[in-house]
């Protein structure tokens, strides 16, 4: 925020970080993403949009 950028553009990249993180690991460990698997549409959804 002391760069000058706007809160919802940190909360973005925040959230994408957090999300893009969890999803390295679990490749990286060779799960499937938490993300990916059956049942979970809406969190699916979440991750295209941001």
């Amino acid at each position: 925020l002391q760069a000058g950028i706007p809160l919802p553009g940190v909360v973005v990249v925040g959230v994408a970080n957090g999300v893009g993180g969890g999803v390295l690991r679990d490749l990286l460990v060779g799960d499937a993403p938490a993300a990916l698997r059956p049942g979970t549409i809406f969190v699916s959804g979440v991750i295209l949009i941001c």
